[in-house]
């Protein structure tokens, strides 16, 4: 048999898998599982206070609805993508039985009692006499407060099928999203379709799953990215738990071929998050993103947010992206090469001429739609803390685009040239590079032990080296940058001056040698300690120790 044969008949055997093992009914399951209260009652939103709360309900979810067919079920939690399973017991010991459209008890006559009821507690179902609503934990917290029920046949159960996450398949089994707060208070809102452009979310406008949604939060004048989250599959609804104080901005990142309409201008949520109101714990929202498909777009203009390792202005292919980052473009004229803002006060009150601010989404684009034409567009990244700007890099103007400091200038004709593109569209990058701290701290280590103890203590007045590890222009050895002195506690900070940036990468630290001296915690050889600095800890430690052993004197 040939393995091409093999395969297709594998393929086979494994798609026969859901439709063979359960009746005809069962193949796509009819019915609903949602999660409640244990008592049945449904939460807002679904959203709950507490893991604990959250409770497995099934059947008919209405008189006339659909009954989920009778027989045995796992369920599993897990995060909503289904990537990670957070359920923290065997499968074995989640199962729930369903007769007659509802979930039973354990012991019912004609059924063998089921263990995982030892394992999960149950409730009486008030909304319906008869059924039971089981408890899902235990389960693991996920990363953002957002998780994804599911119930599946036992006979569908197929840990071994490729498709299937956690031996779940897809297509057989029922699912319902719910979140559970993790602060004292949320902000929420939806997404929803706007048919008629109104801003409005009228009756018949269905809500919009998977989009996502950005939290910002003001941090020393500059907006920081905080977190995203995704809107539900059920209601289009979004949630960020909030544990601090401050102001917030949360926009959505807008999809190709459709238009933001509400919010209008600005095109954000400003929210500003006293202490009372953390206390007081009181949901904010709804915050509701509306947006219609798109008429033919005007103009457009793109680009990527990189991260500038080598400081060189371009983006190099091992160059990565960053996402989080803001960009802000503004409408206006360029009298003379120097750029006017239009007017952003129109009598309508809705601004056709910016500001507009858009962030970058997960793969570091970003990107606005539907500008008018018969402007010059200015185009600037809102700072970081922690980071420096390289790219745009000056350049006289180019096909209608020019950079000047760190900001792109872009004339956007009032008609599209011939043979040109249309909607109009000019991607613009800009590129960063991080800058972090090496903290050194120099202690006398007596037993040579590698770690202070005992009557270890600081050494001031040592002097010690900062060396770059992986020097530019092909360098063979470590490259010298500064040196300096540890204080009467024993540190030193590099760089020592605070408007110098340190670029994210690998140093060493080394120390003025002494023959009577030598180094017990060095990783690069016997002098030098190897340290790095990344984006995820800008903020390296060092302990540098040293043993005193003099030499003998000379015979």
């Amino acid at each position: 048999m040939t393995r091409s044969r093999l395969v297709f008949l594998l393929l086979i055997a494994v798609a026969a898998g859901c439709v063979l093992a359960a009746t005809p009914a069962q193949a796509k399951l009819t019915g609903a599982v949602w999660t409640t209260l244990p008592d049945g009652t449904a939460v807002d939103h679904n959203v709950y206070a507490a893991k604990e709360d959250v409770y497995l309900n099934a059947g008919p979810f209405s008189a006339s609805g659909a009954w989920v067919p009778d027989g045995d079920y796992y369920f599993m939690v897990t995060d909503p993508p289904g990537k990670k399973l957070l359920s923290q017991d065997g499968v074995d010991k989640r199962m729930v039985k369903i007769r007659n459209g509802m979930v039973v008890q354990p012991g019912i006559p004609g059924d063998t009692p089921i263990p995982p009821y030892t394992n999960h507690n149950w409730a009486n179902d008030a909304r319906r006499p008869g059924n039971v609503t089981i408890q899902l934990m235990p389960y693991a917290d996920s990363k953002n407060g957002e998780y994804k029920m599911w119930v599946t046949p036992v006979a569908n159960y197929d840990p071994n099928d490729p498709g299937a996450k956690f031996g779940f398949i897809p297509s057989c089994s029922k699912t319902d999203n719910f979140r559970v707060r993790r602060g004292r208070l949320i902000i929420f809102g939806h997404k929803f379709e706007d048919l008629n452009g109104n801003g409005i979310w009228d009756p018949g406008e269905l809500s919009l799953p998977d989009w996502e949604i950005q939290l910002f939060m003001k941090v020393k004048n500059l907006w920081v990215y905080q977190t995203s989250s995704f809107t539900d599959s059920g209601d289009g609804s979004y949630v960020f738990p909030i544990t601090q104080a401050g102001l917030y901005r949360i926009y959505e990142i807008l999809k190709s071929d459709w238009a933001q309409t509400k919010p209008g201008s600005p095109n954000y949520y400003e929210i500003n998050i006293t202490k009372a109101m953390l206390t007081a714990g009181t949901p904010l929202g709804p915050y509701d993103f509306g947006n219609r498909r798109k008429v033919p777009q005007l103009a457009v203009l793109s680009g990527v947010k990189f991260s500038d390792a080598n400081q060189n202005c371009e983006w190099d292919p091992d160059e990565g992206t960053l996402a989080g980052w803001l960009v802000t473009i503004t409408a206006g004229t360029m009298p003379g090469g120097v750029f006017v803002p239009a007017n952003p006060q129109p009598p309508d009150g809705n601004s056709v001429v910016g500001p507009w601010t858009v962030p970058t989404d997960a793969n570091g684009v970003w990107e606005k739609a539907d500008l008018p034409r018969g402007w010059v567009f200015e185009v600037r990244e809102e700072q970081q803390p922690g980071w420096v700007q390289t790219a745009p890099c000056d350049q006289a103007p180019s096909v209608n685009v020019s950079a000047q400091d760190k900001r792109w200038y872009v004339t956007v004709p009032e008609q599209v040239p011939p043979g040109g593109d249309d909607p109009y569209y000019i991607v613009l990058n800009f590129g960063n590079y991080g800058c972090g701290r090496i903290i050194v701290y120099k202690f006398e280590d007596h037993n040579g032990d590698g770690i202070e103890n005992g009557s270890d203590g600081p050494y001031s007045g040592w002097t010690m080296f900062l060396w770059d590890a992986n020097p530019p222009n092909g360098l063979q050895f470590p490259k010298l940058l500064e040196w300096g002195a540890t204080d009467s506690t024993g540190y030193i900070e590099f760089p020592q001056n605070p408007e110098v940036c340190l670029p994210f990468g690998t140093y060493l630290v080394s120390e003025m040698s002494d023959v009577n001296w030598t180094c017990t915690t060095c990783t690069y050889g016997p002098w030098a300690i190897d340290v790095t600095i990344t984006p995820q800890d800008p903020v390296a430690f060092v302990e540098f120790g040293n043993h005193y052993a003099p030499c003998p004197p000379p015979v």
